[in-house]
């Protein structure tokens, strides 16, 4: 028969919790109950350390679902994902950290810099950005 896994809750206010965190000495992985809790999660631990914390925020919107989500929202969480590797802290809710997300490489633009137009243009509708007319809001070109 298989042996039973033994866990330990946490028990202590959620300042405590991101205290603890940047006190390990390797990367630490906290787990929020919710999305919320993980922002304010994150917020709290950054008052304690000037080392990296990655909060990963969630797509907002399950795959498959009828529709896309914020591209604001996917440009939070790619920025994370790069993050993570220089990160002490990663603070995670349920959603965010059971998501699976491709990672892209970041479009770095800059001036003086020589590019193709049409590669620029297909990367940017492929990772989701919307093509108008006038740009008015996030994730418009």
């Amino acid at each position: 028969m298989f042996g039973q896994t033994q866990t330990r809750d946490l028990r202590a206010p959620r300042r405590v919790r991101g205290y603890l965190a940047v006190r390990e000495n390797r990367t630490v992985l906290l787990l929020a109950s919710s999305e919320g809790e993980a922002e304010r999660y994150a917020r709290d631990a950054r008052c304690f350390t000037d080392k990296s914390v990655v909060y990963l925020p969630s797509r907002s919107v399950a795959y498959g679902d009828v529709f896309d989500p914020p591209v604001a929202r996917v440009g939070q969480r790619q920025r994370a994902l790069h993050a993570l590797k220089d990160a002490r802290v990663v603070v995670a809710g349920p959603l965010a950290f059971a998501e699976k997300t491709p990672l892209h490489e970041p479009l770095a633009l800059s001036g003086g810099v020589a590019f193709g137009l049409d590669d620029c243009l297909e990367r940017l509708s492929s990772t989701g950005y919307e093509r108008v007319d006038r740009v008015s809001r996030p994730g418009e070109y």
